[in-house]
């Protein structure tokens, strides 16, 4: 038997990507057994049960990239029940041995047994593909070890995280012991909110023994990047039966925000790696693998065990993003519509719907909040927009509609560009495969509705669109190549390249010329603002009517060409118009780090140190309180910023009041006319002063009522507000530098105050 040596360059790429990981990971304060540690927890918590589970729902992929890459989302599902189990009863490193439970099921039930055995797969993925997704792959890792990793260094580093950062740890240290996870900054109230993406943090922190900050600020991002980008290529290649469109598409995943012209058009102009979320992240390699399952149950092709799989994946995405599931029940009602006159094909979509719509009714109202501040509004995020704000500001709002309908009209070209080219498919394609671009079209006018018709507070409605960014441009890359699919049959390849690469130079110059007109900065005059608006509408518009003539041209023998020039150049001028801009060009649009605060502003080296002493010492459950409420460097006053989340995040404890700017309460006393709700006071004044007194008025009778309310620990801050002496006599110091001090809080000391009340 002879070796085959093409074998290990084929694992290369691979090898290349995990190097680079572990590298990049070591020169950002990462142990090499920390990540060698998660690696291995990852792999048998996760890759192992999802491969496993999903061969055994809907048999082998074709590829074996296909099946690590679908099997590795799938274990993210196994992985978060496996988490409730073992953390609901207590003993949360159990977790650990649910994939030897598995292992033992499927070695002792025959029909199962061959799932084990390795096996070849029909098909390999081209060398040149792997060496292609690997570099994404490596991108993305690079993009985020440059722009997230830096600004924010692991203790024993000051710093000053972006503020979700710190609240997404609280919740992932909160995720370690309770199920479902208690708010963190109230310590009394069930979160209600999409935490799946916390709760795998905790999952991964208690099978590998990595500290929690440590998983949450930096080896969950690398695994979960690497199944964005190949469960992209994966739903894409199913598609469109092209290696290169997957490429295409992934590639497409790490440059969307500078396709847009307009630096000042922030909703839209977003990439799909947005860091800051984690909640985003964890929803897009699921969203794909969700799709993946639901396209096949249109076709007919889910046996139970693969409807008991799209079951398990939509509850995976209800509990990703709550913005998931309303935008693919758009995208089932579309193809519900488009089949209505085929039995067989309305009786599938109806099933496919029916199982997306349960599934929403089911998890809304657990896993659904944050959406207290919502409310309806036509042009809800046009409203949000600079060149509104500005216009309306200088009181130039008597064109109100006229300006709504333009700017709508601007963002549904924009983001329909890429999809545009899907409709050349409709005509010929295969029921199959006209369902599939149903589907996707669905999506995107599901998400645009949401985006108009819905007002955030907080403009969260942006997430509805954020969370399809993986079917944007799998719609994008699909359309691209079938229409040079299309062109080659009526011309040469000499005249297909020629023709795209002059589309893409008239298409970058436009572009350019237009980015270069409106300026990197929002200009002031309202009146400007608007012309430019219109212009740039105009041109979009062009755009969209060039791409639709593409299609119908290439319906014509002899016209192949011009319409290559037009249909398959602007496509490739979207692309190289993302090229063009520099990378931080993107970063700035999406990431938010550094934007809206001083580069001086960070945490004193005595607060990293209180809570990592926090973190050491004190008991899990231990409630703690403290007075920090307000963004640093903001002391703690009525009506601050109240987004002060680095006790509990650092900290890894729940506080009897902390920053409650987030917390579905505050959302739900918003006043209608406003939009700014961190500075709001807090809603329960009873508990805000009991908090207040103990410390800066202690009294033993104070201390006993925090205690009743299970307080267990004070930490007290200088540099947020005063904190008396007398508190050193009433309550035990352990632990004392700089402006932090933290007190243990007995029960002795306070058993005075309780006998001498009446």
């Amino acid at each position: 038997m002879r070796l085959d040596v093409r074998t290990p360059l084929r694992l290369l790429p691979a090898v290349l990507t995990l190097g680079l990981a572990f590298a990049l990971l070591s020169v950002t304060q990462v142990p090499a057994t920390d990540s060698v540690l998660y690696l291995l927890a990852t792999l048998w918590t996760v890759l192992l049960p999802g491969v496993l589970v999903h061969r055994a729902a809907r048999g082998r992929c074709d590829t074996l990239l296909a099946e690590l890459t679908v099997g590795f989302v799938v274990g993210l599902g196994l992985q978060l029940v496996a988490w409730g189990v073992a953390v609901g009863v207590g003993h949360g490193r159990a977790i650990l041995l649910y994939p030897a439970l598995v292992l033992l099921v499927f070695a002792a039930v025959p029909a199962l047994r061959p799932h084990l055995r390795p096996q070849r797969h029909e098909r390999r993925t081209p060398v040149p593909v792997a060496w292609a997704l690997a570099a994404l792959c490596s991108a993305s890792f690079v993009v985020v070890g440059l722009w997230t990793f830096r600004s924010t260094p692991l203790p024993p580093r000051t710093g000053l995280w972006y503020q979700d950062l710190y609240w997404h740890l609280a919740i992932s240290a909160e995720a370690r012991h309770s199920v479902p996870p208690q708010v963190p900054q109230l310590g009394d109230e069930t979160l209600r909110y999409h935490w799946f993406a916390n709760a795998h943090m905790a999952a991964g922190s208690l099978t590998s023994g990595v500290d929690i900050v440590t998983v949450t600020a930096r080896l969950w991002y690398l695994p979960v990047y690497a199944a964005i980008v190949l469960t992209t290529y994966a739903l894409c290649v199913r598609l469109s039966r092209r290696p290169w469109a997957g490429v295409l598409a992934a590639a497409l995943l790490l440059v969307p925000a500078s396709v847009q012209p307009l630096h000042w058009v922030a909703p839209v102009a977003v990439g799909a790696f947005l860091p800051e979320s984690p909640s985003q992240l964890f929803g897009l390699p699921v969203v794909a693998v969700t799709v993946y399952l639901l396209l096949d149950a249109f076709r007919g092709r889910l046996s139970g065990g693969g409807w008991a799989l799209l079951v398990l994946m939509l509850c995976v995405c209800a509990g990703a993003k709550s913005s998931i599931l309303p935008t693919l029940a758009g995208g089932c009602g579309m193809v519900l519509l488009a089949g209505l006159r085929d039995r067989d094909r309305r009786r599938r979509a109806f099933l496919g719907c029916a199982a997306v719509v349960l599934v929403t009714a089911a998890t809304s109202t657990v896993l659904a909040g944050g959406s207290s501040g919502s409310r309806l509004g036509f042009g809800a995020t046009v409203q949000h927009m600079a060149p509104y704000e500005t216009m309306n500001r200088a009181g130039m709002i008597g064109g109100y509609k006229a300006v709504i309908a333009a700017a709508l009209i601007a963002l549904l070209v924009i983001q329909f560009a890429f999809a545009a080219p899907l409709l050349a498919l409709l005509r010929a394609a295969a029921p199959a495969t006209r369902d599939a671009v149903w589907f996707l079209l669905g999506t995107f006018v599901a998400a645009h509705a949401a985006m108009q018709l819905i007002d955030h507070s907080s403009m969260s409605q942006i997430y509805f669109m954020r969370g399809i960014l993986p079917l944007v441009a799998i719609g994008g890359a699909w359309g691209a190549v079938s229409l040079v699919d299309r062109a080659r049959e009526h011309a040469t390849r000499t005249q297909v390249v020629g023709a795209a690469l002059a589309g893409a130079v008239v298409l970058t110059l436009l572009t350019l010329g237009v980015r270069a007109w409106n300026g990197d900065v929002l200009p002031t005059r309202g009146r400007v603002i608007a012309l430019r608006l219109y212009a740039v509408v105009g041109v979009w518009v062009l755009l969209a009517v060039a791409v639709v003539l593409a299609a119908w041209l290439l319906r014509r023998r002899g016209r192949a060409v011009a319409a290559a020039l037009v249909g398959v150049g602007a496509a490739a001028g979207l692309l190289a118009v993302a090229v063009v801009p520099a990378l931080p060009d993107n970063q700035l649009v999406d990431a938010g780090v550094a934007l809206d605060r001083r580069p001086d502003h960070r945490l004193l080296p005595a607060e990293v140190a209180a809570t990592t002493w926090l973190r050491q010492h004190v008991p899990t459950a231990d409630r703690i309180a403290t007075n920090v409420y307000c963004r640093v460097p903001t002391r703690t006053r009525t009506g601050c910023d109240a987004r002060a989340y680095w006790v509990t995040g650092l900290g890894a404890h729940a506080a009897y009041l902390e920053g409650w700017a987030y917390t579905d309460q505050n959302q739900a006393n918003v006043v209608a006319s406003s939009r700014f709700t961190y500075f709001r006071p807090f809603w329960d004044q009873e508990r805000y002063r009991l908090n207040s007194a103990a410390f800066r008025r202690p009294t033993p009778t104070v201390l006993a009522r925090l205690h009743d309310e299970g307080v267990r620990w004070l930490l007290a801050d200088t540099a947020a507000s005063p904190v008396s002496p007398a508190l050193s006599r009433m309550a035990e110091p352990r632990f004392r530098q700089g402006a932090v001090t933290i007190y243990r809080l007995h029960e002795l000391s306070t058993r005075t105050a309780r006998v001498g009340q009446p």
